[in-house]
């Protein structure tokens, strides 16, 4: 019903007593309070009913920031719609929602969503505010705060005063909500630690034969269609990387942070964003270069393609054996081979289609768009 792993602890923090009493004090989900504390206060008896309206509201939140952080960048209104909807493919941003309600990766995502709208909109003195609150949703999400910094020394300069008591700032926001959830949280088990995650993951490798078949399944599960995206216009990435180097140190801590656990797809969704933006940013570019109807051929094929890679055209599931295979490899008895063969077959369209649909785009219907 919505309740699973990591669930049981968040519905139990909420108030609920079907599980028993150490759920609601066991880390690191005890410290993870504030979706547990939003559903607690909401007047439904039932609590998965309240985690799913969150779960719905969420959602929305997502789409309307993934929308609003493209056109804060200067991408056009379609483009930032096509953005958005390839955001939304990806099984672990919305449809991930509604199959399994009572987790607080839904509204994480939302928090990550408006920190790096704020810090595009370069209203400099709310992110401290929201970086404290966000670490009471996961503390993971701290892990923002370099790219923040590096994108403002980018845009400003280092000359830029308020660089500097933004850094400030952040430091104060990132460390105080540790130390009141350690004085006032008493967890019955010892937290563990990055390194702890880490060696677990290196374990996993060590001891688990076809591990890294495991983890490209997993790739294409977290992912979805992005990397062929962008390994299609390679070149171009690069050049647009060194313009935009923050993206960069995005990815390097999003890479990181897939090594939290070991089910690395639902993990995946801190890169998400960044990849996002990428992926329409060389859309955009493309656009320059092709007739209308090839680009949004091409866009809508890549949309639908990555709902498909999402689980979009499916209603429910056959089986939790069929989750498992399809998005959570790690667990599936299939072992990655269900996820790698769909990964192959899309990505085998896409080529076709972008070869198909990019064939002589600088011939003499291309049209030069002046918008991005």
């Amino acid at each position: 019903g919505g309740v699973d792993a990591d669930g049981r602890h968040y519905i139990s923090m909420a108030g609920d007593t079907t599980f028993p009493p150490r759920f609601t004090r066991w880390a690191p989900f005890c410290k993870r309070v504030a979706t547990p504390w939003i559903a607690s206060k909401m007047p439904p008896q039932n609590f998965v009913a309240k985690f799913r309206f969150l779960a719905l509201v969420d959602t929305v939140l997502m789409l309307l920031l993934m929308y609003a952080i493209l056109q804060a960048l200067g991408f056009s209104f379609w483009n930032s719609i096509a953005g958005m909807l390839l955001y939304a493919g990806v099984f672990w941003t919305l449809k991930f929602s509604f199959f399994s309600s009572v987790y607080i990766d839904h509204m994480t995502q939302v928090v990550w969503l408006l920190i790096i709208w704020i810090m595009v909109k370069k209203w400099w003195y709310l992110l401290p505010i929201l970086v404290f609150g966000a670490f009471f949703q996961k503390e993971s999400v701290v892990a923002i705060v370099p790219l923040i910094m590096l994108y403002f020394l980018h845009q400003k300069g280092w000359k830029w005063w308020p660089l500097y008591l933004t850094g400030f700032l952040l430091l104060a926001a990132s460390i105080i909500p540790y130390f009141i959830l350690k004085n006032n949280i008493h967890p019955l088990n010892e937290s563990s630690s990055i390194f702890k995650a880490f060696e677990g993951n290196w374990g996993m490798y060590k001891e688990r034969t076809g591990y890294f078949k495991i983890l490209l399944a997993a790739f294409g599960s977290g992912v979805g269609i992005f990397p062929l995206i962008l390994i299609s216009r390679f070149r171009w990435l690069l050049g647009y990387l060194r313009q935009h180097p923050y993206w960069i140190v995005m990815l390097l801590i999003g890479g990181v942070m897939i090594f939290g656990g070991l089910d690395k797809a639902r993990l995946m969704i801190y890169i998400l964003p960044t990849l996002t933006i990428l992926c329409i940013a060389a859309f955009a570019d493309l656009q320059q270069k092709m007739a209308p109807f090839r680009y949004w051929t091409l866009v809508t094929v890549t949309i639908l393609l990555n709902s498909y890679l999402g689980g979009w055209f499916m209603w429910g599931f056959e089986s939790f054996e069929q989750y498992l295979n399809l998005f959570v490899p790690v667990y599936g008895p299939s072992e990655g081979d269900v996820g790698i063969s769909r990964l192959l077959f899309v990505g085998g369209l896409y080529a076709v289609a972008s070869i198909v649909l990019r064939w002589n785009w600088e011939g003499a219907e291309s049209k030069k768009s002046s918008k991005r």
